[in-house]
């Protein structure tokens, strides 16, 4: 699992209090999102083309001007998403796909969140059995960044 840890500069880098931890998604868990991802749409019987005017028709957001528009989105960042190949996934692209359902929790029947999406990003949530990892964190592979 990557981790990015940040160092506060206004305490010592000795003191345990001044880092903070952040989950950062990895390759794998990309992988495996992607995955998931296209499985559940596949059950559900979508192309990407549908599953595109199905997050245009249903999934809505506040322009600058305060005024409801229509989520749009083309299939290349979904088949990009879908193949793993997108490191960071846009949030907005995360949060339409939890508000449009097709990816349930397997346990609770419910859409996983936009949230716990970028947690599997982030290889601590298993698509599959809603396992939270506690697997810890590896000293070679966080990445320390000053502040």
């Amino acid at each position: 699992m990557l981790t990015l840890e940040v160092v506060s500069v206004l305490s010592s880098p000795d003191s345990a209090s001044s880092m903070k931890l952040i989950h950062v998604p990895t390759p794998n868990g990309c992988q495996v999102l992607g995955k998931y991802l296209k499985a559940q749409r596949e059950v559900n019987g979508w192309s990407l083309d549908r599953l595109c005017a199905i997050i245009y028709s249903s999934v809505f957001y506040r322009n600058a001007a305060g005024e409801l528009e229509p989520y749009y989105i083309t299939k290349g960042p979904l088949s990009e998403l879908e193949r793993g190949k997108t490191l960071h996934p846009d949030p907005t692209l995360l949060e339409a796909i939890a508000a449009v359902g097709y990816a349930q929790h397997p346990l609770e029947k419910r859409s996983y969140t936009a949230e716990e999406l970028k947690a599997i990003c982030c290889e601590q949530l298993n698509p599959q059995t809603a396992e939270w990892s506690d697997s810890g964190i590896s000293a070679e592979t966080s990445i320390a960044v000053s502040a």
